[in-house]
């Protein structure tokens, strides 16, 4: 296995009412398309509408 194989992407969790909030390097990420549960998408989201800045 190279380096680059297991490495993976570094992500950060931001709060924000008006997107998800998981971000990459790249910008935000849909939380449909990592593989998370349905409960942790809901939880995530209601987190960032919920938390103060």
């Amino acid at each position: 296995m190279s380096s680059a194989e297991g490495a993976g992407i570094a992500l950060r969790v931001f709060p924000d009412y008006a997107a998800d909030p998981v971000w990459d390097e790249t910008g935000m990420v849909d939380l449909n398309r990592l593989p998370l549960s349905d409960a942790l998408v809901t939880a995530l989201r209601g987190w960032a509408r919920s938390a103060r800045l």
